[in-house]
């Protein structure tokens, strides 16, 4: 989930991949496999993403709470992240149409 997660924090910062890539120092490439899930997220990338956006790093990770948790407070943390980034989706979504 966190890879959806700098996916919809670049868009909502209207940012392109090259733009992301440039400002954390990797290749668009690896930005590509970070937000489709097929290359994981360093610290340190976490770190530059987090700088980047102007957020707390825990945010960032707030997103990628397990999918497979057994506790109620994890479920409810998933649940919440999820509908944060429905939310934040469609602003950026809804900002493009304007």
């Amino acid at each position: 989930m966190l890879s959806r997660a700098v996916k919809i924090f670049r868009q909502y910062h209207e940012l392109s991949q090259i733009d992301v890539a440039t400002a954390i120092g990797i290749t668009k490439s690896e930005v590509v496999q970070i937000e489709s899930g097929k290359r994981p997220i360093s610290e340190k990338e976490i770190i530059s993403y987090s700088k980047l956006f102007d957020i707390p790093p825990s945010s960032l990770v707030f997103f990628s709470e397990s999918i497979n948790s057994k506790r109620k407070s994890e479920r409810f943390k998933k649940a919440i992240g999820n509908q944060l980034l429905d939310i934040t989706e469609w602003l950026s979504n809804r900002g493009k149409e304007k």
